[in-house]
């Protein structure tokens, strides 16, 4: 029964992991067929498109502008701040299970205490995250 938890705690950890980057990568998808959408919608003949990516314009478009440093470091644009939440608390929730389940299955108190508080401080951020983004909205700003 033991040894069966923290596998079954491993994989869960894996399969969150998982879900995580086929979430991202299908964001991705669906913003690049809404881009192609968007820029097949301008245009009414295939002549045109072509014509608009041989352009100064559509080459700017494909390829950035020029004066951009190549392959130059940008910060990601922050994430909206539900996602922030769920982030905290999926993430809260499983160090909290993986510090209860080092205490059920080994005994070890120590290692079960610093799981379980960093689980419980990642789910106090997701409350303290939940309350401002309330009293911001209430807030208008």
């Amino acid at each position: 029964m033991p040894a069966a938890l923290i596998v079954l705690v491993v994989f869960a950890f894996v399969g969150f992991v998982l879900a995580l980057v086929a979430a991202h990568l299908r964001a991705n998808i669906r913003h690049r067929t809404e881009v192609q959408k968007a820029l097949l919608a301008k245009f009414s003949s295939p002549q045109e498109l072509t014509d608009f990516l041989n352009s100064d314009a559509g080459k700017l478009l494909l390829h950035g502008a020029e004066d951009n440093v190549p392959n130059a470091w940008r910060p990601p644009p922050p994430r909206p701040v539900d996602e922030q939440i769920g982030i905290a608390i999926g993430w809260g929730v499983l160090v909290l299970c993986v510090g209860i389940a080092i205490l059920v299955v080994k005994g070890l108190i120590l290692p079960a205490a610093v799981f379980t508080a960093v689980g419980v401080g990642l789910l106090f951020n997701a409350l303290l995250r939940l309350a401002y983004f309330t009293a911001s909205k209430k807030r208008g700003t």
